[in-house]
């Protein structure tokens, strides 16, 4: 079997090394085609093509959100054979929207595998990922300058290209497609006491995943998403039970709460390394069963 690899920032790192010796570097010659996405630009195309030719296309979950090629507003088809799910949360939204269960697998992520360490500091420090968009949006810039007023350290994990860095406090910033972002993603959170941001996404996961409390402002207005309509309703119903939802106005009393109890939701943190991470699994082991069938 020949097998082709669309490693997107780094999120099959783990992968390459047991499927090497088959890996090709043209999709047209592989039998089997791993994707980190199939519903636009380039990997759409892959897509659709190696489906005509007859070949076999598996689509890995790159991120927590990745759902929502799927799901309402958007709604697109799954032309891939098969979808590597992160937990048992993506297939049940999945399924929900009417993909067929026997499309689903849930490996886990091997994202897991590339986990560190906190950092021991003795300052209390802040970490705010600004919610990733098309571009800037309000939301962020809003909860950026209330984060300002907090007594305690406060900084900015941001994306080059869609966040101002002189909007933000303490900014550091990453290449959302380069192939170390997962990795500055991690180091930045080992030193975070709590985490910020608005809905959940993969930052928010890698934060439950290290047994960081993570807060969710509940400050999202409605948007265009791809020429849909991303409403409020669609937008929160997809942070889990793992963050702590607050409105701006007490977001700052919130993180003084975490600060002062950092086991607060901790059982609801287990319950989405389970559910949503499979984090009793064995991602790699599962990933190769899928690949080589």
């Amino acid at each position: 079997m020949k097998i082709y690899i669309e490693n997107f920032n780094g999120i099959l790192d783990g992968l390459i090394p047991s499927v090497r010796k088959d890996l090709v570097s043209n999709w047209r010659g592989a039998d089997t085609i791993v994707l980190w996405q199939d519903v636009i630009g380039q990997c759409e195309s892959i897509a659709s093509q190696a489906k005509m030719m007859g070949k076999r296309v598996i689509v890995a979950e790159h991120g927590l959100l990745s759902i929502n090629d799927y799901i309402k507003p958007l709604n697109r088809p799954m032309l891939a054979d098969k979808f590597m799910a992160w937990g048992n949360w993506t297939k049940q939204w999945l399924t929900n929207s009417g993909i067929p269960e026997n499309k689903i697998v849930v490996t886990g992520t091997l994202l897991t595998n590339k986990n560190v360490e906190r950092h021991k500091h003795n300052d209390k420090r802040v970490l705010f990922a600004p919610r990733h968009w098309s571009g800037e949006i309000q939301e962020n810039l809003d909860v950026a300058n209330e984060l300002r007023r907090s007594k305690y350290s406060v900084f900015s994990k941001l994306l080059e290209g869609e966040n101002n860095p002189a909007n933000y406090p303490h900014p550091m910033s990453s290449n959302r497609q380069g192939m170390n972002h997962i990795e500055t993603c991690f180091d930045v959170l080992s030193w975070a006491d709590v985490v910020v941001g608005i809905g959940e996404g993969t930052f928010g996961a890698l934060a439950h995943l290290m047994d960081i409390p993570y807060i969710s402002v509940d400050n999202w207005e409605e948007k265009e998403l791809l020429g849909k309509t991303y409403s409020r309703k669609e937008f929160n119903r997809q942070v889990s039970k793992a963050c702590f939802r607050v409105p701006i106005d007490i977001l700052n009393d919130q993180i003084d709460m975490l600060i002062k109890n950092p086991k607060m939701g901790a059982k609801n943190r287990r319950w989405f390394r389970k559910e949503c991470l499979n984090i009793d699994g064995n991602p790699l082991s599962n990933m190769l069963k899928v690949i080589y069938g």
